[in-house]
């Protein structure tokens, strides 16, 4: 089917049926999102966020197959995102080994927040509170990223 026939058939929906087909799309470019990630997947840090939720509150935490139909996966994506791109700029050139041990204390320093503020440990939590993982790190190494020694942090942890 050409781009123009697909037009002209949208035109023939009605909105319940465009809402859903927008939802379709959403996920599709959703997916085509992670996939482009230059990290390679926002399912290795997800399996990060299982790792350390599993070893809190030993809750059974579904794989990411499974989580990519949960609701808040979108959020979850869009903070990956951030989390990654935070990643390209302030700790460039990190082998696969140093990716895994940052990403395990990103998760750290989240699950560390929530607790300090009550609030529940679960996964949606976390999704949500990936996009303040900057400023955990500020507050946790104050001066490091500035300085350019965010490879310290690393080595640290």
């Amino acid at each position: 089917m050409t781009y123009d026939e697909i037009v002209k058939h949208l035109q023939q929906l009605n909105e319940e049926q465009l809402t859903q087909l927008k939802g379709h799309i959403d996920h599709v470019l959703l997916n085509n999102t992670i996939k482009q990630q230059t990290y390679g997947n926002a399912q290795e840090f997800y399996e990060q966020i299982r790792e350390g939720l599993r070893s809190v509150t030993g809750a059974s935490i579904p794989p990411y197959t499974k989580f990519m139909s949960i609701k808040y996966y979108k959020t979850f994506v869009i903070n990956f995102k951030s989390v990654d791109e935070y990643v390209d700029s302030c700790f460039p050139d990190l082998s696969k080994i140093e990716r895994i041990k940052l990403d395990r204390l990103f998760v750290k320093l989240v699950i560390e927040k929530l607790k300090d503020l009550n609030h529940d440990i679960k996964l949606v939590t976390i999704c949500i509170n990936l996009s303040q993982i900057p400023s955990l790190i500020e507050d946790s190494f104050p001066g490091y990223i500035e300085s350019g020694l965010g490879h310290l942090i690393i080595d640290k942890y």
